[in-house]
């Protein structure tokens, strides 16, 4: 009957990107470095506004406490112009973290498409 396949063709499954990832040399390596990667990230991003308001208040605002910014929750007449500069560092530390990730993300999306043809090429 016509439709069919010849039997002399051999039709070849491809296995899964999982299973060939796996069976390369370099799997572990590459998993563990994205792992390293995931982890320094999120350890940094959400800590580095914390850490730095102080030290952005006591550089550019003249915050003078003896306690850091993040502990001083008093909001007595004498504590105003101390709290005012930790809110000024605490803007200051927030727009370093967003314009630090936003050189990340362009650098990212400039060099992704050279990165990518890098890898068509050599592999």
């Amino acid at each position: 009957g016509g439709g069919g396949r010849p039997s002399s063709m051999v039709v070849r499954r491809r296995r899964s990107f999982w299973m060939e990832f796996v069976s390369t040399p370099a799997a572990p390596q590459i998993c563990f470095l994205m792992m390293l990667i995931a982890i320094g990230l999120g350890c940094t991003i959400g800590v580095i506004p914390a850490v730095m308001t102080d030290r952005f208040a006591r550089l550019n605002h003249g915050y003078q406490g003896t306690e850091p910014c993040l502990s001083s929750s008093s909001t007595s007449q004498h504590q105003q112009p101390q709290q005012q500069a930790c809110w000024l560092g605490s803007a200051d530390a927030q727009t370093a973290a967003a314009s630090s990730n936003l050189i990340s993300n362009v650098l990212t999306f400039v060099t992704s498409s050279y990165m990518g043809s890098l890898s068509d090429c050599y592999g």
